[in-house]
């Protein structure tokens, strides 16, 4: 009986090559996901976090609550897709 061997206990030059399919999500990983992940934390640094430094008010606590809820919520968002 022949037992074959997983792809992961495979030497790299003989494993299959990658199918179009792959390709295709990778590149979309990239021009879609990296770019949401860099705009959902550069919303939080350039609007966030100076409520959070200079908090004048009870007003900038609150939209710094609310604004870091948003936040989450985008980046779970991008998690699930």
């Amino acid at each position: 009986m022949t037992v074959l061997a997983r792809q992961h206990q495979l030497p790299i030059f003989a494993r299959p090559r990658r199918t179009w399919a792959q390709t295709l999500n990778a590149f979309l990983f990239f021009m879609l996901f990296i770019p949401g992940c860099l705009m959902v934390h550069a919303f939080q640094l350039i609007f966030l976090l100076p409520l959070k430094l200079f908090p004048s008010s009870s007003r900038a606590a609150k939209l710094y609550d609310e604004g870091i809820r948003y936040t989450k919520g985008s980046f779970a968002t991008l998690m699930s897709e």
